[in-house]
């Protein structure tokens, strides 16, 4: 129990941590480094944006988001049917589904959320890690109460 706990206060800080990590800095001006600048301000507005859609922040919001739907799946299935927890409440998986129910309809949700974020960030949306940061969260929250309340 207490591994579980340990392990989804570790997931929680990863995803708090990468929400706060999306601030994004701005670069050294060439001249602060004592380097000249043999581009010129009109070549500067030509030259196109960096392009990577699958960068290193869209990546580590997939893997938290993943790891936060694991958590969650792992403990709902865990605590389905026990006394302390009960029949599970959501409507989309039934009263008693079983486990490959949850990690299924869990990834695929996560799946499409991802894909979302993908295409939000391709279209060059500013917001494009809120939907997948938001649903992270409340898996890594429903993952902690599912451990806290069902005795896990």
């Amino acid at each position: 129990m207490r591994d579980l706990q340990r392990s989804l206060c570790i997931g929680l800080f990863v995803v708090v941590g990468f929400i706060g990590a999306q601030a994004q800095q701005l670069p050294d001006a060439p001249g602060a480094l004592g380097l000249k600048s043999e581009v010129t301000p009109a070549a500067q507005v030509l030259r196109e944006p960096n392009t990577r859609v699958a960068d290193k922040k869209f990546w580590a919001l997939t893997a938290a988001h993943f790891a936060a739907t694991y958590a969650d799946a792992t403990t709902s299935s865990l605590g389905v049917g026990r006394h302390s927890c009960g029949p599970e409440t959501n409507a989309i998986y039934g009263k008693y589904p079983s486990p490959q129910r949850f990690f299924l309809q869990m990834s695929a949700e996560t799946a499409a959320i991802s894909a979302f974020d993908y295409f939000l960030k391709r279209k060059h949306s500013r917001f494009w890690f809120v939907a997948g940061s938001a649903d992270a969260v409340s898996h890594a929250w429903a993952a902690a109460v599912n451990a806290s309340r069902c005795s896990l």
